[in-house]
């Protein structure tokens, strides 16, 4: 697992609900499609919201969208090691 902070493009649908679906990030140059959403959870001050999300053949990865400027960010990175 890598801790990191990195600002990330995402994109999402945002549903008249009020749910929020991660689709695809760009990560490394490429825009890579979600394959799988596990659990979401918001902080305590609601501002903040979490998924976890895999990416086939690259990893897990922790998302967070900041409700107030709704940007993302990757905050921890699980990357399935690459082969050669």
């Amino acid at each position: 697992m890598k801790f990191t902070d990195t600002p990330v493009a995402v994109e999402a649908r945002f549903d008249v609900d009020g749910t929020i679906t991660p689709l695809a990030l760009a990560w490394r140059g490429q825009m890579l499609r979600i394959s799988d959403v596990g659990r979401s959870w918001v902080a305590a001050d609601g501002q903040l919201r979490y998924w976890l999300v895999m990416i086939a053949a690259r990893g897990t990865f922790e998302l967070r969208l900041d409700m107030m400027t709704l940007r993302w960010r990757i905050t921890r990175a699980w990357e399935s090691p690459t082969l050669a």
